[in-house]
């Protein structure tokens, strides 16, 4: 059941639509519909018991069961004769044999003998006249049909009785042929159809359609249907993950903080949207202290933060993180490692992008020429010492897999208490030469970027390369999950 929840609710719009679209077009098509009445007259069926009184009826062959003979005259009171018959009946313009096929229908009235014949059209007065004509002609049609039969046995018996010599005639057999052929006469003409009608038809000032009501209430539990199956279609399809279980399933690993949205993006030479009492700076020291007290009895002293695929926002966190431990009073280094597409600084935008990391690997400069300090907070001495990318070059993957590399690593962990390395995404292999040398990897995901099946591909490779990661920071969470945290923070300080 939280299975089905959670699809429908990440689908909400897509059930909301069809739920809404659906009924809609039904109530517009029903408005649209002419109103049409119905007129029903009603027809009881017999079974021939005048002509079983007859000795002469035992030549004509009848059905022992009423229900199968009930059925075989709904059977021929539907057949298209009658209404054609009806039709010349009514000799009304308009009002063709196809007409009252299509405007008649005859049903049995329960297990009884009794059949309604329905007549539906735009005209109450005129469904009314073809019900009752079209019963009488049935009436009409089926005492032909008898009569005939009857006279069919009749000529049978005179035709045997023709080929009987004057002898014979005056013999028993010719005598009760001749007995037979005058009862056979009398049953012709005493033939009434096997049927009566019973209940003529009026006009009803009620329509019977369109019914706006039914079909709407039909229209919204077909859209709820067509929608929970598009959502749950959809969501098959859609490898992103949508909430907190698939991503701790998916990465086999904790949350260790969820990094709440922010309108202004958090970047070097801003910190101002991480503020002391912003969601954002409370998600950011969630994580610091969920990183000091997950992992007690482990020095961390450097971390990677990574991620499976672009816009999670691993530069985010790395830059959120660098601040709230400077804040704390550690030495911090932001490395990006990112050579193939940097945004701590970008080239052209800021006189900082033209050193930095590929140049210190270059051997052009030292890490102090290249590094540069950001204020963690407006005002406050603490600071974060940023490695940029620098220039783009040609190597990258060459350049982060070197022993400068390496050597680089080593220097920042002795001066530094902290080493935090902002590196590419791993659908590209420049981070993972990276991973065996520090001594905590973090990875970033977010809900509708992050995939299934990149993370089962970061999960193999870390396994791979004998890497354990610390846990998932989640970034760019719904603002719902800093609410209680805003208003306890405001309830603090009202109360001092």
């Amino acid at each position: 059941m939280r299975a089905f929840l959670r699809v429908v609710r990440r689908q909400l719009p897509i059930v909301a639509v069809c739920a809404l679209l659906v009924p809609a077009a039904a109530l517009v098509w029903s408005l649209q519909q002419d109103e049409e009445y119905r007129a029903t007259a009603s027809l009881l069926f017999r079974e021939a018991a005048i002509g079983e009184s007859f000795p002469g009826s035992s030549l004509l062959s009848g059905s022992a069961d009423p229900t199968r003979a009930a059925q075989t005259n709904v059977n021929l009171v539907s057949l298209n004769i009658v209404a054609e018959r009806t039709a010349k009946r009514l000799d009304t313009p308009g009002v063709t044999g196809g007409l009252v096929a299509t405007a008649v229908d005859v049903a049995l009235k329960g297990e009884s003998e009794v059949a309604n014949v329905n007549a539906t059209v735009s005209d109450p007065e005129l469904a009314a006249q073809i019900a009752n004509a079209f019963a009488t002609e049935y009436i009409a049609f089926r005492r032909e049909a008898d009569r005939s039969r009857v006279l069919a046995a009749e000529a049978q018996v005179e035709r045997r009785l023709e080929t009987l010599t004057p002898a014979e005639r005056s013999s028993g057999e010719g005598i009760e042929l001749e007995r037979q052929a005058e009862q056979l006469a009398v049953l012709a003409t005493l033939q009434t159809g096997d049927a009566e009608l019973v209940q003529r038809a009026t006009p009803n000032s009620t329509p019977v359609s369109p019914k706006p009501v039914r079909n709407t209430s039909l229209g919204l539990i077909v859209g709820l249907l067509l929608g929970l199956a598009l959502a749950f279609l959809i969501d098959q399809f859609d490898t992103r993950m949508k909430d907190e279980d698939e991503v701790e399933a998916a990465y086999g690993l904790p949350i260790l903080a969820r990094i709440a949205h922010s309108e202004k993006e958090a970047s070097p030479g801003d910190a101002s949207s991480i503020g002391l009492e912003t969601p954002l700076g409370e998600s950011f020291r969630m994580l610091h202290a969920n990183l000091r007290y997950f992992n007690v009895g482990r020095q961390l002293d450097s971390l990677l933060v990574t991620s499976t695929t672009p816009r999670e926002g691993k530069t985010t966190v790395s830059w959120g993180l660098a601040v709230t431990e400077a804040r704390s009073g550690k030495s911090v280094l932001l490395i990006e490692s990112d050579l193939r597409q940097p945004t701590l600084f970008r080239e052209g935008e800021d006189d900082r992008s033209s050193s930095g990391l590929s140049v210190v690997l270059a051997g052009i400069e030292s890490l102090d020429d290249a590094m540069t300090e950001v204020p963690a907070a407006p005002g406050s001495p603490a600071k974060v010492h940023v490695l940029p990318a620098g220039p783009l070059p040609p190597n990258s993957a060459e350049l982060l897999e070197s022993e400068a590399m390496t050597q680089l690593l080593e220097e920042a962990q002795s001066r530094f208490d902290l080493v935090l390395i902002d590196t590419p995404p791993t659908l590209v292999a420049d981070a993972i030469p990276l991973m065996p040398q520090v001594s905590g990897v973090l990875v970033v995901a977010r809900l509708g970027v992050s995939r299934f099946d990149a993370a089962e591909t970061l999960r193999d490779l870390l396994s791979h390369i004998g890497v354990s990661p610390l846990g998932v920071v989640l970034n760019d969470t719904s603002p719902r999950r800093d609410g209680y945290y805003m208003s306890y923070a405001r309830h603090g300080r009202a109360s001092l």
